[in-house]
């Protein structure tokens, strides 16, 4: 089992660290994350972080652990920097140059080097040389010495790559499952259950990158028992505007944590962390918060249970349907964890723009978003480092670029297209600013800002969005030529234009060469479905909306055309249990439910021949809430 010096590798900085004899561990969780051993980091870039290279140089220093201690040390802290570098609205500038003792080789390029299925980082994302110094090191390690702290830096790693990309890669999912399933068994043997409970919420995270919410409740359900969390959503009566006269039911979080199980309180994990402001609602009718007759059962959450909290609100946004009646199921979630005195920063702010979020589509409301949006990404208050990046991986939380492109879209949502526009071309947003541009009829300007850029850089992207602006195929095709035949991104775009041209025969085989490329593609296997059905190609279609289906399960439209496929094919009884899916995602749909429900009857009716048919129906929210009516 691991020792106490190993598990303070994970730098979760959630614990104040007395003084340490271990030298790389007290450069670690002090904040200061500079490369202090110059010539193993010179040794290292001279293999040019080729994978075989580095596993050749590691195997020599095995026999020393002082020497793997310096590499692992040197790895987070390339690691940890480059997440405070992406985590930061007002980072401190880096030389590179000076960070690695000399220049970085011009024989890699990092950007180009973190590409995966043709999908290219983030022009947002600062020093990517960091991220792929890093990785290519954590994967040497955990290949050379498998062990729980190389293994978990690895799987950080690849999570983080990941979301420096422009879309999801199926080669990095693939990569993640193995690695998530080693991680799962070490989990199994921890006996320190609060970093067990950590690393089932981290691996749930990466399962809700891809949107596969079935194992993201699997790793959630776990995290829970052990951390030995309940939370449940109950009604009390309370008021919510402040004219309210008489008291209506209003949906409640009531939290308990199992008294056997010991845990250190927030106050003394987080208690010197620095949150951010929670701005409050000035409206003249709404109430700042529910204002309930009762006093609510809540417990006072650790840090780590605020965490997992924030994860179910996370995973209920993925896997529920966006309505009304989600947004009430959230509001209690975010509400306990933004009344706790102290938590971790990280929870703290993604609590606050997932909030900003569900708010910004109500006008009693959007104001607020966009202030607390505001108040976010123009902090300009000192955060340790440390504290900005405690459970950082647990979170969820996006990167700071991200935060100001939520804050673009709310400038939008309330017709300050100019100030949007204004952020997204800060961003190089340039889809967004396509739309801007058209919503300020300058269209013709989004062609003439994408051609300056062009002609700066050209990219696979600014073709195809060029072609977008422009409407003319050509680009597309140039799109394609210039990625040398191997952008997915282009033979989408190029679908897309066919596509949104009714013009389903010819916008196919090019959805088909994109997702041979990237096989994640959920928009483009949605579309590749409708296009196929719309030409009767039945087999390529019932195939496209399985795949959909699998990446994105609670999806109305895409079970309700499987089903129309299925009937087509002759296939009755998938088609029933397609329609069955169609109806529990969209129950409220007087035509699937029409549908659905004669089918029903109809087998019901060849089942039971004789006797009383009683049918119980059970509604989608029933089914969440554990309620049934007959």
């Amino acid at each position: 089992m691991f020792t106490e010096i190993n598990v303070l590798y994970l730098c979760n900085f959630d614990e104040k660290l007395h003084d340490s004899e271990h030298e790389h561990i007290s450069k670690l969780w002090s904040g200061k994350w500079q490369i202090n051993n110059l010539d193993i980091c010179k040794e290292l870039l001279a293999t040019g972080l080729d994978n075989e290279q580095l596993r050749a140089v590691l195997t020599t220093y095995l026999d020393s652990g002082s020497s793997l201690d310096v590499i692992l040390y040197t790895a987070i802290s390339s690691f940890l920097t480059f997440c405070e570098q992406n985590w930061n609205t007002h980072p401190e500038k880096l030389n590179l140059q000076e960070y690695f003792g000399q220049e970085w080789p011009t024989n890699i390029d990092a950007a180009v080097q973190l590409q995966r299925d043709s999908e290219p980082v983030y022009v947002n994302i600062a020093h990517p040389e960091l991220l792929y110094f890093s990785l290519q090191i954590f994967n040497a390690l955990s290949a050379v010495q498998q062990n729980l702290v190389h293994l978990w830096w690895y799987f950080r790693s690849i999570v983080i790559h990941q979301k420096a990309l422009e879309d999801n890669s199926a080669t990095i999912y693939t990569e993640l499952e193995l690695l998530m399933a080693k991680l799962s068994n070490e989990a199994n043997m921890l006996d320190n259950k609060r970093l067990a409970v950590l690393l089932h919420a981290e691996i749930a995270q990466a399962y809700l990158v891809y949107g596969r919410v079935q194992k993201v409740e699997e790793h959630l359900i776990k995290a829970r028992e052990l951390a030995g969390l309940k939370l449940e959503l109950t009604g009390i009566l309370g008021k919510r505007t402040k004219w309210q006269q008489n008291t209506l039911p209003q949906l409640a979080l009531t939290s308990a944590l199992d008294s056997n199980v010991l845990r250190p309180s927030a106050e003394e994990s987080h208690g010197e962390a620095e949150l951010p402001p929670d701005v409050e609602l000035q409206d003249d009718v709404r109430l700042n918060k529910i204002q309930y007759l009762e006093e609510i059962r809540q417990a006072e959450l650790p840090s780590l249970e605020q965490m997992l909290c924030m994860l179910t609100v996370q995973y209920l946004q993925k896997s529920q349907p966006k309505d009304d009646l989600m947004h009430e199921e959230l509001s209690p979630y975010i509400e306990a964890i933004l009344s706790q005195k102290s938590g971790p920063w990280a929870t703290r702010v993604a609590a606050l723009l997932v909030r900003c979020k569900l708010e910004a589509g109500h006008k009693r409301s959007v104001e607020r978003a966009m202030l607390q949006c505001e108040t976010i990404v123009n902090e300009k208050k000192e955060v340790a480092p440390t504290t900005r990046l405690s459970y950082l991986w647990g979170s969820g939380l996006g990167p700071a670029w991200a935060w100001r492109q939520q804050l673009a879209a709310l400038y939008r949502s309330l017709g300050l297209v100019k100030a949007a526009l204004e952020e997204y071309r800060r961003l190089q947003l340039w889809e967004d600013v396509i739309v801007c541009y058209t919503m300020l009829q300058l269209r013709h300007k989004a062609a003439e800002v994408i051609q300056q850029q062009i002609d700066i850089q050209p990219t696979v992207k600014l073709y195809c969005l060029l072609g977008d602006a422009t409407d003319d195929v050509s680009w597309f095709e140039k799109a394609w030529e210039f990625s040398g035949h191997k952008s997915s991104r282009a033979q989408r775009h190029w679908g897309n234009f066919l596509f949104s041209h009714n013009q389903y025969e010819e916008c196919i085989p090019h959805f088909e060469k994109s997702v041979e490329i990237n096989s994640i593609q959920e928009s483009v296997w949605l579309r590749l479905g409708f296009a196929a059905l719309e030409t009767e190609n039945w087999e390529l279609s019932a195939r496209a909306y399985r795949r959909y289906t699998y990446l994105q399960p609670n999806t109305f439209e895409a079970w309700n055309n499987l089903a129309k496929v299925y009937v087509k094919q002759g296939d009755k009884n998938r088609a029933y249990r397609a329609l069955m899916e169609a109806l529990r995602f969209n129950y409220d749909n007087w035509k699937v439910c029409s549908i659905s429900l004669s089918q029903v009857l109809s087998r019901l009716l060849r089942s039971h021949t004789r006797g009383t048919i009683s049918i119980k129906c059970t509604s989608i929210r029933g089914i969440r809430t554990g309620r049934t009516g007959r």
